[in-house]
């Protein structure tokens, strides 16, 4: 099995490319930092999602780059973009007393009221800035109590309704993978007595006890879901053989609200005598996210280059959360950002006229039809997914600063601009 410290570095990387020939890359390369069992030697803290998970990535000042541009230029300003979110002492509303009339966030008066699970009270703006940022756990602290707080269960007081809702309602049919690549021990459910982990492209070194590879096919048995806790239990055996020196392994999954990725849990490694060998936990040390077909319920961040550290989310992030919501994100923008009135860039600007050939094309259109934004009027956006979506490979933004047919630039993905799917694996001290 791949030492731990090899494992550590899966959930440090970000497997993109600059053209899809090379994002499809397999990810046998890789075999000496993919965890082929799920279990990781050292973990040894407490079963938990760890609390820097909605720490956003640090952009160092003065590093090359240049400039993150508004416009998704590859010129990266490596700032310090981080939001502190503040604890507050006030009493804590019920859940059956009236409102304040103050956000604990802005302290201005309360606007488009929401409701976390734990009955305070934000503008829907600032909420959404405060939490926005961290999934696929989906959830962090609330910035009044610092309970658990998620958009998908911070409602609209108006309408009763989440901010967010999953496209799914359960883990079946779904896969998650790690690393970026199915078959790879990646786990499979589709149904509760067919669920099993894939090693259909497992490196060739991956062996059990009796020196045979592990079947394409592994499945988990005595299996269990729980839909109020999202919890899935169950158990591989490897017996009479072993992998890794283990004869079973024992799971215990609990996945986000929005199942977009294990974010609790843990294997248990049992020894061929039945004394349990080694406990790993998802989160820290397993990190496994939901395999996508498509673009959409991603998010995109740029990039200085293809391995280069991401942004963070809301700073020209790209978001496709169905065919009929995809928008670039500005809840994080630096404070130099301005449109060319002064004021400040939307947290939300929709792409229009949107087309998703359900292969890996996308094109949309954003106008700045009041004020301009760096003089542009509009960019015109083609962008070619990679094969496994892990990037825009390739395309172009077309900038116009008039209504004019020409644009005044054109900027190429994958070689001006590099944008790559976020994997929203939590930052590890």
């Amino acid at each position: 099995m791949p030492n731990s410290s090899e494992e550590d570095s899966v959930g440090e990387e970000t497997v993109s490319q600059s053209s899809s020939a090379a994002v499809s890359k397999t990810l046998l390369e890789l075999q000496g930092n993919t965890s082929h069992s799920s279990v990781e030697a050292d973990a040894q803290d407490a079963d938990s999602v760890p609390q820097d998970a909605a720490a956003a990535v640090n952009l160092d000042s003065g590093a090359e780059g240049g400039t993150c541009s508004p416009v998704s230029s590859s010129k990266l300003e490596r700032e310090n973009l981080g939001m502190t979110s503040t604890g507050f002492t006030a009493d804590i509303e019920g859940p059956d007393r009236d409102p304040p009339q103050e956000c604990a966030v802005c302290l201005d008066f309360l606007k488009d009221v929401c409701k976390t699970s734990c009955n305070h009270y934000f503008c829907r703006d600032c909420i959404k800035r405060s939490i926005s940022f961290p999934p696929p756990h989906s959830t962090t602290a609330c910035p009044y109590c610092r309970a658990p707080t998620s958009l998908y269960t911070v409602t609209d007081v108006s309408s009763g309704l989440p901010l967010k809702a999953s496209d799914v309602d359960s883990i079946f049919g779904l896969t998650f993978i790690q690393a970026g690549e199915v078959g790879v021990a990646s786990y499979h459910f589709d149904a509760l007595e067919n669920s099993y982990i894939s090693y259909a492209s497992c490196p060739p070194a991956w062996k059990l006890g009796d020196g045979s590879q592990p079947a394409a096919r592994k499945p988990f048995t005595n299996t269990h879901y729980a839909a109020e806790t999202r919890t899935f239990t169950g158990e591989i055996d490897w017996s009479p053989t072993t992998f890794g020196g283990d004869a079973q392994w024992q799971y215990t999954m609990v996945f986000d609200h929005g199942f977009n990725a294990i974010v609790q849990g843990h294997v248990v490694a049992v020894a061929p005598d039945g004394s349990s060998s080694k406990r790993s936990l998802f989160g820290k040390g397993l990190f496994y996210r939901r395999h996508r077909k498509t673009i959409f319920g991603s998010v995109f961040l740029q990039a200085l280059s293809p391995f280069a550290v991401q942004a963070e989310k809301g700073v020209a992030s790209y978001h496709f959360e169905s065919p009929d919501h995809c928008y670039i994100s500005y809840t994080r923008a630096p404070n130099a950002w301005h449109l060319d009135d002064g004021s400040r860039p939307p947290l939300e600007k929709p792409f229009e006229n949107c087309f998703f050939d359900g292969g890996n094309v996308f094109r949309g259109t954003v106008h700045w039809r009041g004020p301009s934004f760096g003089g542009a009027r509009r960019w015109e956006y083609e962008m070619i997914f990679a094969p496994n979506f892990e990037c825009i490979a390739e395309g172009q933004l077309s900038v116009f600063k008039d209504d004019s047919d020409q644009p005044a630039q054109v900027l190429k993905f994958g070689e001006d601009v590099f944008y790559c799917i976020d994997y929203d694996i939590p930052k590890r001290g």
